[in-house]
């Protein structure tokens, strides 16, 4: 399986050296997206006799959760989105959720429990809830899961109505998608732009006009304060007293991630469960990686929940090491990207904004029409790249951010 699904960041780099550990013992996975299986590949890799246990609260076979909004659009099928099947022999319990940690004893929500010997929580997140009145209402989703997408595909069928709420990554490619199946699509976005974590304001300039050519309805800066409705949507608020008439509202304002189970549980949880470069916990024999676990941004010094995908497996690959034995540290909460909006490519690697990074200075290397491509440097290293039309190098430029921030 890849780090990256598009392949846009691939950096090159050659594989591990072979490692081979002898633990035996028994590890248990929580969690099955992109981080739980790098975890289960890396650590049947160095530890070939262990016994491995996969907990998983999805009911169906492993799938890709980026591709959601794929198949949403129509773009792909449902069955490309699962993942081939695996040699790893593991031992998988489905629709199993952990509510408990004691000791060497995971809790389960049917009331069992497991014993291990090493324990790796990749629970992930699930999509930032909102407190407005009527967000308890049906026809209120996010798009995170199986059943959500089940859920949405219900409701959104030609000439219907929706708001999305928030103009990140996920967001966006819903609304791409909402489009493509005959909606009619407002996003309501917080920032003064579309993307505001990911690209800077040209770059957020430029895709905002893109999603209007293509028929999206752009409100920025502007926030709900209501969704309207009698059991059902029927609109959305905004604070400043406009009301968009909605069939469905999807909530794309960011992640939250899963470790409410573990409070009083002796694992040191900030906003996420706070690893270090190898995914080890405040627990000896207990380990994190991906979006429910928050590692130091190299570029800040600071400890941050990245939610990407191939920082999730990589973290993975890590923590599933590092538990039979075999260091393999990650770079920690890398800032990586890439995006594809009505066929016009985009990635965004490490702080694209210099004002956001004390010290830091931009190279504008092209800026014309469907291109724009910009550097970002900072203490004589790159700091970030962003390419839109044009991506050629995003590889090369990855390393080069990977190894600026790895170097002391």
């Amino acid at each position: 399986m890849a780090a990256c699904p598009t392949g846009a960041l691939a950096t090159g780099a050659p594989p591990d050296r072979p490692a081979r550990s002898e633990f035996k013992g028994h590890v248990v996975v929580v969690g099955s997206s992109a981080a739980g299986i790098a975890a289960c590949e890396a650590a049947r890799e160095y530890a070939p006799e262990c016994s491995i246990t996969l907990v998983t609260a999805d009911a169906s076979p492993q799938y890709s959760r980026p591709l959601l909004s794929y198949v949403l659009a129509g773009r792909i099928g449902r069955p490309a989105i699962y993942w081939p099947e695996s040699d790893l022999t593991i031992r998988v319990l489905n629709a199993r959720r952990a509510t408990g940690l004691e000791s060497n004893r995971l809790l389960l929500d049917n009331g069992t429990t497991l014993t291990f010997d090493r324990l790796i929580l990749a629970t992930g997140a699930r999509g930032a809830e909102i407190s407005i009145p009527g967000a308890d209402l049906a026809g209120v989703h996010t798009l995170r899961n199986l059943e959500d997408l089940e859920e949405i595909e219900r409701e959104a069928g030609p000439g219907r109505r929706a708001v999305v709420l928030g103009g990140g990554n996920v967001g966006l490619q819903t609304c791409e998608a909402l489009l493509a199946r005959g909606l009619t699509v407002t996003v309501v976005v917080t920032s003064p732009q579309l993307l505001s974590q990911m690209v800077d304001a040209e770059a957020g300039r430029r895709i905002a006009d893109l999603f209007i050519r293509h028929g999206l309805d752009v409100r920025t800066g502007r926030d709900a304060v209501e969704i309207t409705g009698d059991g059902h949507v029927e609109g959305v608020r905004l604070d400043d007293g406009e009301l968009i008439g909605a069939d469905l509202v999807i909530v794309g304002k960011g992640i939250k991630p899963n470790v409410e189970w573990l409070r009083g549980s002796g694992v040191r949880v900030a906003r996420g469960i706070v690893v270090d470069l190898c995914g080890r916990t405040s627990v000896p024999g207990i380990f994190a990686a991906g979006d429910c676990a928050e590692a130091i941004d190299p570029l800040t010094g600071r400890s941050a929940v990245s939610g990407i995908w191939p920082v999730a497996y990589e973290m993975g690959r890590a923590a599933g090491a590092a538990a039979v034995g075999v260091e393999r540290p990650s770079a920690g909460a890398l800032r990586m990207n890439a995006s594809r909006f009505f066929g016009e490519p985009i990635i965004s690697i490490g702080e694209v904004c210099p004002e956001r990074l004390e010290g830091a200075s931009a190279e504008v290397l092209v800026n014309r029409e469907g291109v724009y491509r910009k550097l970002v440097y900072h203490q004589g290293r790159l700091a970030g790249a962003l390419l839109y039309g044009d991506i050629s190098g995003a590889g090369s430029f990855y390393r080069l951010y990977r190894e600026s921030a790895s170097a002391p």
